[in-house]
């Protein structure tokens, strides 16, 4: 059976971090921004639209388009080859764990929390049963086997891809004592739509505070919006110039223990 370090390893050179907030990043999805913006399009749009959002969204690492973690996030669950799957599902699981193990206590501490006592998924609006990410939380990932609860399922009426609303989703509990705080997950963040939406329906059913976590932050460098294109190739440069480190996150401004 493959260590945790070997398989983490086939990322080696392949994948780059998330940047920090600064100038020029959106300070929710850590995006490019626009010159003479403050917040992108798609976050503000979640805080205008939604009762709540997550308290914090965290990334592990860069989902560039046609590179190899985009390429496993899409591979993971949508091949017709069990045996294509398995390999980053296993890959996946490792990086997950391994980035928890370091950072989660980040993701608290911007949280204004201690820990997360439940972690839990967003529904995958394609119906797959167990989708591949609920397996991996649940039974692969010793971080957060024994923590996984399924509080999301989808509501049944349709939306768009990027559609944001709290009623996209639908909580199976609710939580009428003290809010308890909630680690939620998903594979790739692209809009928000899913992960905000989920997030305040979560809130909405009495959980909090909510903090977001996506493996892959998606990013093109080729974005056809207009004046996008330097802002992305831009912060792209600088994420190269700034490369891979497993004791570094977005969110922490300090080394973590090895």
């Amino acid at each position: 059976m493959p260590k945790i370090s070997d398989l983490c390893a086939l990322y080696d050179g392949h994948i780059l971090p998330v940047l920090p907030e600064g100038d020029g990043i959106c300070p929710v999805c850590h995006g490019p921004l626009l010159s003479g913006t403050s917040c992108c399009y798609q976050c503000r749009e979640a805080r205008s639209r939604l009762t709540a959002t997550a308290a914090v969204v965290g990334f592990i690492a860069l989902a560039v388009k046609d590179e190899q973690l985009a390429t496993d996030l899409w591979v993971y669950k949508n091949s017709w080859s069990y045996e294509a799957r398995l390999r980053p599902q296993l890959g996946l699981a490792a990086v997950l764990w391994r980035w928890l193990s370091l950072h989660e206590s980040c993701l608290a501490r911007a949280s204004g929390v201690d820990r997360f006592p439940v972690v839990t998924t967003v529904p995958s609006a394609v119906h797959r049963y167990p989708h591949p990410l609920t397996t991996i939380i649940r039974d692969k990932v010793g971080a957060t086997s024994d923590r996984y609860v399924e509080l999301l399922e989808p509501s049944n009426s349709t939306y768009d891809e990027r559609e944001i609303s709290s009623t996209r989703y639908v909580a199976t509990h609710t939580n009428s004592g003290n809010p308890e705080p909630v680690l939620i997950i998903d594979d790739t963040f692209t809009s928000g739509a899913h992960i905000q939406s989920a997030s305040a329906c979560l809130s909405e059913a009495g959980y909090g505070p909510i903090a977001a976590l996506c493996i892959g932050r998606h990013f093109n460098r080729r974005p056809e919006k207009r004046g996008y294109m330097k802002s992305a190739e831009s912060y792209y440069r600088a994420a190269k110039q700034l490369g891979w480190n497993w004791n570094v996150c977005s969110q922490c401004s300090t080394t973590a223990p090895p």
